[in-house]
Parts: structure tokens; C-alpha cells; sequence
């Protein structure tokens, strides 16, 4: 049965003074998730980073997730360590990750090649890969419950992140039920590596609709991305709906050029966008004008007399 509502998770992005959309993050629960934007658009990983009194000092309070080619994804942790550390690693890994449209692009940290303070773990459920814990749980069909008990008791795990793959939800609390069951085609919560792909999908959507454009950083065909628009399709603000107008107004003079008179037709056009819904970030969804002109230059007729206008030809 599903238990969650899409609307929960806080789709959140920064601006500058100018009002430009700098950087976009999915908070979900006590998670905020970074997608690594390349300079091209693509997306590298995801950084996701826990709010300080939600872990102990012995939990994973930082995880950077690599997508993989077969639609999964690879993970590594940090107890303690600052935020460029994952970044820095991302880096290691791909030279362009966090390039642009994220807060740490700009960090003096990140010149510094030498600057990784602590490695990370690589990570199998949330748990260092190899712990036997995690087999042993694996082996008795663990429930959600034992594994936050355990991140509770300060074991190295990661809160949350952990849980969901054993049968807790990361998306929380009453949910459009019969949209995620249809769209997922199953009874069962969505798990960490759909919910990656549901932030991974809708971070591409916030790129496209600020105008920066998006490229796929993989097959947009394939099964992640399927799903995570799956997801978005579930979400209550999915975007505006437009139709556009055109009017004109135009004014006929007849100029001189080359010892020819013409007839000269000046058009300014405004087109009006009418938007209704909801914007992907919840926000109104707002009208917008727009105006430009298009100058025709026709001959006079034999009469002496300019044709009537009959509206621009190309328009803008």
C-alpha cells in the first residue's frame, strides 16, 4: 500500500540578486539532495547531505551517488567532512561534476587538488560495503525499523538513506495512491534508486524550464528515467499550461528610396502568453507579453494608392 504524497518532498532552488535560478536541491525528509551539473547540462551524481541533528556523530551525514550505465547507482559516504570533500571526489571521478549551478561552484576549496580531507566509504545499502551487519540483515529479510534502530544506536549507517531499502519510503506521508501505483506498476513504496531517478529527472526538468537547456547524462529511454518521470507525473504541480495570441498595430508611410516612392507597412506586434497551473516549483504560473516589429516594404500601385494592410508576414 502506498503511504506517500510526491508533494511532500520541497523542490527548492537559490537566486542571486538579479533573480537568476543558481542552483536546485531536493529536500526530502531529513535529505537535501545537490544534482553535479556539468557545464553542458548533463549531470554527473548527486550529493546528498543530512540535516546536523538528524545523525550521530558515527552515522553517514554525507552520500554522493554516481549514476551506472545499467540504471543503478554506485554510492559513497563521510561521517564528518565538508561538503567540498564530496565534491572534490565527485571531481576525482569526473573532471566537469559540480561545474556550475551548485553553492559550492565557486569555493576557493575546490582549486586546492590537495584539499580532500577524508575519504569516503563506499557505501552497499547505506552500510560500508562489506559489513556484516548488512549481510546479516540481508539474510533475515530486515525490516526498515532495525535498520534506524541501529543508525539510532550510532552505527555507522546512513539515516534514512539506509531504511528505504529495506522497505521504507523516501517519499513520506499520503500520497496520490493510484497515480504511483499505476505509473511504478507496483504495490510497493518507491525505493532509493527511484527516488534518484525521480530527483535526477526533475533536476533535468528545472535546467530546461530556467531556459539553461538540458542533455541527458544518460539514455533518457531508459528505465531510470522512465521512472523518475514516472514520479514527476504524480507530482500536483507539473507545470503550466500556455497558449499564446498575437495582435498588431501597423502605420503606412510612403518613403522615398532610390527616387522610388513605396509603400511602407510598420507592424508592431504583441503576443500575449496566457499560463495556467502550477509551476514545477509550486510557484503561480504567470502571463507574459511580448513585443516586436516587423517592417514591409511593397511598390505603389499603379493608382498612386498603398494596398491595405493585411498583418505582418513573418512576425517574431
Amino acid at each position: 500500500m502506498f503511504t506517500i504524497l510526491v508533494c511532500v518532498t520541497s523542490v527548492s532552488y537559490a537566486q542571486d540578486e538579479t533573480g537568476t535560478n543558481e542552483w536546485f536541491s531536493v529536500e526530502q525528509g531529513d535529505w537535501t539532495f545537490y544534482p553535479g551539473f556539468r557545464a553542458d547540462r548533463t549531470i554527473s551524481g548527486i550529493v546528498a547531505i543530512a540535516t546536523p541533528d538528524s545523525v550521530n556523530d558515527n552515522n553517514y551525514s554525507m552520500v554522493y551517488f554516481e549514476h551506472q550505465g545499467d540504471d543503478t547507482w554506485s554510492s559513497w559516504g563521510w561521517k564528518q567532512a565538508p561538503v567540498v570533500d564530496a565534491v572534490l571526489f565527485a571531481r576525482e571521478r569526473d573532471a566537469d561534476a559540480f561545474e556550475t549551478d551548485s553553492p559550492w561552484k565557486d569555493d576557493p576549496r575546490l582549486t586546492q587538488t590537495d584539499y580532500l580531507s577524508a575519504l569516503p566509504t563506499e557505501l552497499v545499502k547505506g552500510f560500508e560495503i562489506g559489513d556484516p551487519i548488512r549481510v546479516a540483515l540481508d539474510s533475515l529479510n530486515a525490516d526498515a525499523l532495525t535498520v534506524e534502530t541501529l543508525a539510532d544506536a550510532n552505527y555507522q549507517v546512513a539515516p534514512s538513506l539506509s531504511a528505504s531499502q529495506y522497505g521504507d519510503s523516501m517519499l513520506t506521508s499520503s500520497a496520490d495512491d493510484d497515480c504511483l501505483r499505476a505509473t511504478l506498476g507496483s504495490d510497493d513504496d518507491p525505493t532509493l534508486d527511484q527516488f534518484l531517478s525521480y530527483v535526477l529527472y526533475v533536476s533535468h526538468e528545472w535546467s530546461r524550464t530556467t531556459g539553461r537547456g538540458t542533455l541527458p547524462s544518460y539514455d533518457p529511454n531508459g528505465a531510470a528515467w522512465d521512472v523518475g518521470k514516472a514520479i514527476l507525473a504524480c507530482w500536483p504541480c507539473r507545470g503550466c499550461t500556455s497558449t499564446t495570441t498575437s495582435t498588431w498595430t501597423v502605420t503606412v508611410t510612403r518613403p522615398v528610396i532610390l527616387f522610388v516612392t513605396w509603400c511602407q507597412y510598420s507592424y508592431t506586434i504583441t503576443y500575449t502568453t496566457v499560463r495556467t497551473g502550477q509551476t514545477l516549483f509550486c510557484n503561480p504560473c504567470t502571463n507574459t507579453t511580448r513585443t516586436c516589429t516587423e517592417t514591409v516594404v511593397l511598390p505603389v500601385l499603379s493608382n498612386g494608392s498603398c494596398l491595405p494592410a493585411i498583418g505582418p508576414l513573418f512576425g517574431c
